[in-house]
């Protein structure tokens, strides 16, 4: 896949890691969606809420680890 392709070259690009996110969560990949989430935000990502609209992340919206995950990025902000 092209987003992992984009990581695997510039693993410090924190787009690419949000864009693999939303790929995986289009793909039904919730876990590793999340963690490459998690890596965007390590990287410097912080658009918080664009995250909470993107409807490519929509299917995430509802798990615990996604809001445990936001509450991390609203307490870093």
């Amino acid at each position: 896949n092209l987003d992992r392709k984009i990581v695997a070259i510039d693993p410090n690009n924190a787009v690419g890691h949000y864009n693999l996110a939303c790929s995986l969560t289009l793909t039904k990949h919730f876990s590793e969606a999340i963690e490459s989430l998690r890596t965007a935000f390590d990287k410097g990502y912080r658009e918080l809420q664009w995250i909470l609209k993107d409807p490519d992340l929509a299917a995430l919206h509802h798990l615990p680890q996604f809001s445990a995950l936001i509450a991390e990025f609203e307490n870093a902000s």
